[in-house]
């Protein structure tokens, strides 16, 4: 269900390192992954060709399966390996394994250097303050070297930390979350208890209106499983959830 769901990102939260709760990530669609996505898939068609990107905090990479599908190469990262060797998997699954690396790389670790990456993506990492630091500095990073930069939320409660900082470092920008869509998961036949739908915000840095254009609360991003795979599993990250 989706309070499981939000159950476990609490726990992550707060568990210890190390812990097994540490990691319900990778083994699930998240609704800010979907939309993030459709943002993606807008910039992919007008971008260069072969023109890269880089994925943060990629859990189980729906926006680097949907970027190499379009043509770019995309570099997945997340802090662990897991959730790495699932999406490894979905991408030779799809015939997509030329086009999809994946890296461990932490946002918080101050002491590596942000991959390359023309289009700089992340979704729902701002879950505390420390990692919504973070996640600014490295949107900065990427501005600086050139990088068009996207990052989804839900309304996480780091998001407010986020803004604070890059509107103190980017005066002359517009650092809003302008672009809203919907996230709607359901289960293949299933009645009206069987869907959700979650309200996804975009902030697109710097703003040209190509994310704004994609994602609209009209045109939602649609994740359909079978009944049969829970709302959490390893299964539904890879093999069996189709975005239209």
């Amino acid at each position: 269900s989706s309070q499981r769901q939000e159950r476990l990102v609490e726990l992550a939260v707060r568990a210890p390192p190390g812990a097994c709760e540490t990691d319900p990530y990778g083994a699930a669609l998240w609704p800010s992954g979907q939309v993030l996505a459709q943002a993606v898939a807008a910039y992919a068609k007008v971008m260069p060709k072969e023109a890269s990107m880089l994925e943060l905090g990629a859990g189980c990479g729906l926006a680097s399966l949907v970027a190499a599908k379009l043509g770019m190469r995309a570099l997945a990262t997340d802090f662990r390996q897991l959730p790495l060797d699932l999406l490894s998997k979905a991408a030779h699954q799809q015939g997509l394994s030329s086009r999809v690396q994946t890296r461990v790389f932490d946002v918080a670790n101050t002491s590596l250097e942000l991959p390359p990456g023309d289009l700089v993506v992340a979704s729902d990492l701002l879950y505390d303050r420390g990692t919504a630091s973070a996640l600014a500095d490295r949107a900065l990073e990427a501005l600086r070297r050139g990088s068009i930069v996207l990052l989804g939320d839900p309304g996480r409660p780091g998001c407010e930390v986020l803004l604070q900082k890059l509107r103190h470092a980017l005066p002359d920008q517009d650092v809003t979350f302008r672009c809203r869509g919907i996230a709607r998961q359901q289960v293949d036949g299933g009645g009206e208890g069987d869907s959700r739908e979650v309200a996804v915000e975009i902030l697109e840095l710097p703003t040209a209106g190509i994310a704004r254009a994609a994602v609209q609360p009209e045109s939602p991003c649609v994740a359909t499983r079978p009944r049969h795979v829970g709302a959490v599993s390893l299964v539904e990250s890879t093999c069996f959830t189709s975005a239209r």
